[in-house]
């Protein structure tokens, strides 16, 4: 069976296959941001002694595209029993995203650990790193268009010399992943009931966080090796059917969950049928990640006990 190949990438990297008709583009992307970034993280007093009763501050900022949902901070790395025994979870909620076209910004999250320093000997200094895990669920969106052309039109355009095939644009909600949408354009299909349309979904994290399953819950911390690294595919491409019966492209049926993992690229592939249209066609193509995100953070804090 012959394929038309259209791949959806987050890699700058694009190893083909299938018909060799068609131009290769490099494709482009709009990276416009991150989601929710970490403003601030640390004590009111870096410099304590024992006893010395302070506030431990975290405020995080939504400048994604979309809501951070089930927003969660959790302070560890420090032996909580010995700092004043607070509460280490705190939860921050739904932080909404920014609304560019009226200028309202996104929501600022804020959680405060009140602690007291512990007792340590005369005389020295005491280092310590108390970090937080930032948890929330998020989602980017990915999308752009994909120009099919039938055979017969391919070879017309061609042969006049009026062949004009500009490069794919990919607009990338923002987040901590970014999506690149390339294609062998234009998608030339020759047979219908022969020729297929296959989509590669490659996706690579940006910041220094990682995804866990988005149906392991924000409000704990302990990932499992079951929980970490998982995100929730799902593919919606107007104008061409799937074959989930076949397993050849489930994700455009019901998202599918896959693995991301940090310096790796996850590649998932799509096979499908192209509908029937006349010359020429667009084919607008969405691709949805639901996930969970985690990121730690560190911060100094200086006991001495004095003479």
């Amino acid at each position: 069976m012959k394929k038309a190949l259209v791949l959806i990438a987050v890699a700058a990297v694009i190893f083909s296959s299938g018909c060799l008709e068609g131009i290769w583009p490099q494709g482009e992307t709009v990276i416009t941001g991150k989601g929710v970034i970490v403003n601030m993280f640390e004590p009111d007093f870096p410099e304590l002694e024992p006893d010395d009763k302070f506030d431990l501050y975290l405020e995080v900022e939504n400048i994604g595209g979309t809501d951070a949902k089930n927003t969660y901070a959790h302070l560890f790395n420090i032996d909580v029993s010995e700092w004043g025994n607070p509460t280490k979870t705190k939860s921050i909620g739904t932080l909404e995203s920014p609304d560019e076209v009226a200028g309202i910004p996104g929501d600022i999250g804020e959680a405060t650990w009140e602690l007291e320093a512990p007792t340590v000997p005369e005389g020295v200094v005491f280092k310590y790193q108390p970090k937080v895990r930032l948890m929330y669920d998020y989602q980017t969106i990915a999308s752009a268009t994909i120009p099919l052309m039938e055979k017969s039109e391919y070879k017309r355009l061609k042969e006049r010399d009026m062949l004009s095939v500009p490069p794919i644009t990919t607009d990338v909600s923002k987040g901590p992943l970014a999506v690149t949408i390339s294609a062998r354009t234009p998608i030339v299909i020759d047979n219908y009931t022969e020729d297929t349309v296959e989509f590669r979904v490659n996706v690579d994290l940006l910041q220094k966080g990682g995804v866990f399953d988005p149906d392991h819950s924000s409000g704990d911390m302990n990932l499992t090796s079951d929980d970490m690294d998982k995100l929730k595919i799902k593919i919606d491409a107007s104008g061409v059917e799937g074959e989930a019966e076949t397993g050849s492209c489930n994700a455009s049926v019901n998202a599918v969950k896959e693995d991301l993992r940090r310096g790796k690229t996850l590649i998932y592939t799509c096979e499908l049928e192209a509908k029937e249209f006349s010359a020429s066609a667009s084919v607008p193509v969405t691709v949805i990640l639901d996930y969970g995100y985690y990121e730690d953070l560190t911060t100094d804090i200086k006991v001495t006990a004095r003479d």
